[in-house]
């Protein structure tokens, strides 16, 4: 994909079409008409109309957007969508990255290399959708995916719409706000330019088209029913074409629009030519402003606060159990358990609400005096201690109970969070803004480009079978329903391990016990359910969910289908 899309970065010519020039149409958009007073008139407010050039440069963007959108939703259409995701969502999106790349290079005259590495990196994690079995990173893998489509066409504006390198975390909000609402409506704009475009001389030209097809159509079905009435060959080759069900015809066009309206709503919404638009600045555009003394209230009271609470924590780390137990009634357990995930709320409302303060203050900038830069450090800090106390209490938990999905990604949540708190400080407290938001999205993408790599069921699969090595508590329901085919391999290898190690135990070191086997077969007990959801997979459209995880799943199945058959 990379290669194809870096061919595409070479300029191409439009014929008889002048260059765009940036500046001038930035001048144009923003030029109000002015009274020689110096007022404007009462019919600034009107947008010049489009000049020659940019309508026909509409028209051909028009049309190619359609194309690339019907061609997404057919091929989407192809594949079943009823059982789950794999190769199905990964070719969808493959191909809406090489339409807004086919576009935005009509549109630009080439892809800017800003854009050309957005939209590589999106391939990237459209790759990860067929890596992974995973429900969880399969959705992370499809958010991240668009998320760079949008911003890979946000970027390639004459006048960008957002700069990747140099966003505010409000300009990244409001470009993503901007983009899902002309993703709604963009195609009805498309759909009406293309109506537009038939008057004159092209609608006579789109009369002749519905003419000459209504015209050709109409004798092949007439004399096609015919031969097919004179031999019965014929007709049972041909039944299908006319052998339609009405219900199944309209889910196909249902499924055709659903897959094609975002494609065609997203493109012709940014790229199309236009003299008003809506404006991300427009849209986070709030008139309110706070003063320096409001926001260092909010700051000192939110310090003595979290001072308090970590004060708490404190005691319940040196009292352990039974000050718990003396002041909850809880287990050590129970109050890891509780709370937990909404003190991981907390932390990201904090440093939302820390942006907030920065991007609101009449004197821009929690850095613009001392006593606000010192009052959000600690407040930082505070924080800090908080994930430090939601990240010792899940330990505690896990320890009790093994690791499972939502476990795991929230202590990588944790991890994450605790990087752009550090970077928060780095960067907005030291007066350097600017670089803050793309810092964040690497991070993100950085965090998830890992947890694809570390496979993190299989890392959950580990922890249970280790705990089941050394007697601790083994949730076999955890591994067998809950946990993704990415487990299967590590599964068959340790069930392979306790099937030796049973074999090889001496009978006199077994004897009198009803089941030796019981507690040495932990990985052969949830091999089966796994097997079977495998099987069940396969029953329906298992070509459209397919995916690495799958296929090694099956091939380990296979390798193992004689030593392991007890385990089915």
């Amino acid at each position: 994909m990379s290669s194809s899309l870096d061919a595409a970065v070479l300029p191409v010519q439009v014929p008889d079409m002048e260059p765009l020039n940036p500046d001038a149409f930035a001048d144009a958009a923003r030029a109000p008409s002015l009274r020689p007073n110096g007022v404007a008139s009462a019919h600034a407010a009107a947008p010049p109309p489009l000049l020659e050039h940019e309508l026909e440069l509409n028209g051909q963007l028009a049309n190619r957007i359609v194309w690339k959108a019907l061609a997404c939703g057919l091929v989407a259409d192809g594949f079943g969508w009823q059982s789950g995701v794999g190769l199905n969502l990964a070719i969808y999106l493959t191909l809406v990255l090489f339409s807004a790349a086919s576009v935005l290079r009509l549109r630009m005259g080439m892809i800017p290399r800003s854009s050309l590495r957005l939209l590589q990196l999106g391939g990237v994690f459209s790759f990860f959708l067929i890596l992974r079995d995973s429900e969880e990173l399969q959705f992370l893998n499809f958010v991240a995916c668009v998320s760079c489509v949008v911003l890979a066409i946000a970027v390639a504006q004459p006048i960008p719409l957002v700069r990747v390198l140099s966003a505010r975390v409000r300009d990244l909000v409001a470009t993503a706000m901007r983009s899902g609402i002309v993703t709604a409506i963009g195609a009805f704009l498309l759909l009406f330019d293309l109506t537009s475009q038939t008057r004159g001389t092209k609608r006579v030209a789109m009369l002749r088209v519905v003419r000459m097809a209504v015209l050709s159509v109409g004798v092949t079905v007439a004399f096609g029913a015919l031969l097919a009435a004179g031999d019965p060959v014929f007709r049972s080759a041909t039944l299908w074409l006319v052998d339609w069900n009405a219900g199944t015809l309209g889910t196909h066009l249902a499924a055709i629009a659903f897959f094609s309206w975002p494609v065609a709503g997203l493109l012709w919404g940014n790229t199309a030519f236009q003299r008003t638009s809506l404006s991300p600045a427009t849209l986070m555009h709030t008139g309110v402003t706070l003063r320096r003394v409001d926001t260092l209230a909010a700051l000192t009271a939110l310090n003595v606060l979290f001072a308090v609470f970590v004060a708490t924590q404190a005691r319940v780390l040196f009292g352990g159990q039974a000050y718990v137990l003396a002041t909850t009634g809880l287990s050590l357990a129970e109050y890891a358990r509780s709370g937990f995930f909404t003190l991981i709320v907390v932390a990201v409302l904090i440093l939302s609400l820390l942006l907030a303060f920065n991007a609101l203050l009449d004197k821009p900038g929690l850095s613009a005096s001392k006593s606000m830069q010192r009052l959000s450090f600690s407040l930082l800090s505070l924080t800090g201690v908080v994930l430090v106390s939601a990240a010792t209490r899940m330990v505690v938990y896990m320890n009790a109970f093994g690791a499972s999905p939502d476990r795991m990604f929230a202590m990588t949540i944790i991890g994450a969070l605790a990087v752009v708190m550090v970077w928060f400080a780095m960067t907005v407290l030291r007066d350097r803004p600017l670089h803050f938001a793309f810092g964040a999205l690497v991070i993100g993408w950085s965090t998830l480009v890992v947890f694809n790599a570390a496979n993190p069921h299989a890392l959950i699969a580990r922890n249970h079978l280790d705990r089941a090595g050394r007697g601790e508590l083994f949730d076999a329901n955890l591994i067998a329903l809950n946990l993704s085919l990415d487990v299967v391999p590590d599964i068959v290898a340790a069930a392979e391990r306790e099937m030796r190690a049973v074999l090889a135990t001496p009978l006199s070191a077994v004897a009198g016990v009803s089941n030796p086997a019981n507690s040495r077969t932990h990985a052969c007990a949830a091999l089966g359910p796994l097997a079977a959801r495998l099987k069940a997979a396969k029953a329906e459209h298992w070509w459209s969910m397919w995916n690495v995880a799958r296929w090694r799943a099956e091939r380990a199945l296979e390798r193992s289908s004689q030593a392991l058959a007890v385990c089915r």
